[in-house]
């Protein structure tokens, strides 16, 4: 079988071997302008394409204009027939029917959102930027001094944990003593015999709870405020045992011996000294808080952006409202049913007198002979 070598390569089909040389051929004899031309068209295809996904973007932005727009409406509906179901007062089409101003605040209120959500839609003009007050998710405006507590806020919450962990290692080396079992669990008057403890002792305290407190997040879910609180735990659970016990029976040596483990523990991790440092660094800290402006931080926004966002704000308020006009709608009494003339009146009819029954009479009709 004959072989055909092209480009280092072995072939040993024929036809394969003279269209490639073909292709080769035209790629020699072809115009380098029209292969220019052929790349420009490709381009050309990739800029429409972009042009056609900005449109896309664009449109995306009108229709979420739009739905905005017609939350509005819908809105204004509800708040026009919650207030009539309310206070039977003319809603604000009435008034517009009878040619009057509308008084009503709420309604006011849904016009101005309605306008800027007309203003802020697509084609109402050019693009501007303007500075604005920054704000976070509730509204609030942000300042300097704000993300300056904040930025510190989380440097002391890290400096914080790394405290909590110099205690977390101080408890585990006491935890390994080969008698910090009796302090691990709190004590149970019945199953040790021990009925009059709780008269004694009246703040008992043991490694467990105090491992618990540790584990915990945050000081609302009872989480130590600082190691202090802990070192007074830890000491609390050996005054105790010193407290109820002789210093010479078993569990006075122990609670004695372990109350030494703790404070070698707690010497070599050198937590005092370092929370006298993250006191002078709280001064510190309070001060450069003191010091920073109070202005609100400012931020360059596109003017529709700013407008869209007052007009999710405002839609908000005008939501809330509607709920509190819903909510003392349901608390308000139903109104009163009208009287019927024929119905009974005490002060315009007189009620009739009780009949007595003398105590000759009997109360039931004589039964005949």
């Amino acid at each position: 079988m004959q072989t055909y070598r092209y480009r280092g390569h072995s072939m040993s089909d024929p036809a394969k071997y003279r269209a490639k040389e073909e292709v080769d051929e035209v790629k020699k004899t072809r115009d380098p302008i029209d292969h220019v031309k052929m790349l420009l068209d490709q381009a050309k295809a990739t800029e429409d394409e972009i042009k056609a996904k900005k449109k896309e973007i664009k449109r995306r932005k009108k229709a979420q204009l739009q739905a905005q727009l017609a939350a509005v409406v819908d809105a204004n509906t509800k708040l026009d027939q919650a207030a009539l179901k309310a206070t039977g007062t003319p809603t604000m089409s009435a008034h517009r029917e009878e040619g009057k101003r509308p008084t009503k605040p709420v309604n006011r209120l849904v016009d101005n959102i309605a306008r800027q959500a007309q203003s802020a839609a697509p084609g109402s003009g050019g693009k501007k930027t303007k500075k604005v007050a920054k704000r976070d998710k509730k509204g609030n405006v942000i300042t300097h001094r704000v993300l300056k507590a904040q930025e510190i806020d989380a440097i002391r919450v890290l400096r914080h944990k790394a405290l909590m962990k110099e205690c977390r290692e101080a408890l585990g080396s006491v935890r390994k003593h080969k008698y910090a079992w009796i302090f691990n669990k709190a004590v149970d008057p019945i199953k040790d015999h021990i009925p009059d403890y709780f008269d004694i002792i009246k703040n008992p305290m043991d490694f467990g709870k105090i491992k618990e407190k540790l584990d915990k997040k945050s000081q609302q879910n009872g989480a130590y405020a600082g190691p202090q609180e802990f070192a007074e735990d830890m000491r609390l659970v050996f005054d105790n045992c010193e407290t109820y016990n002789s210093p010479d029976s078993d569990a006075g040596l122990t609670g004695g011996t372990l109350r030494q483990e703790f404070e070698r523990a707690w010497l070599a991790q050198n937590v005092e000294a370092k929370m006298a440092e993250e006191d002078a660094l709280h001064a510190q800290e309070d001060a450069i808080i003191a010091n920073t402006s109070d202005e609100p931080v400012e931020e360059e926004v596109l003017a529709e952006s700013q407008q869209v966002s007052e007009v999710n704000r405002q839609l908000a308020e005008v939501q809330r409202q509607l709920e509190e006009l819903k909510k003392q709608q349901s608390m308000a009494p139903p109104p009163a049913s009208p009287r019927s003339p024929c119905s009974s009146n005490s002060s315009r009819w007189p009620s009739p007198s009780p009949v007595t029954t003398s105590p000759r009479m009997s109360a039931k009709p004589p039964t005949p002979p």
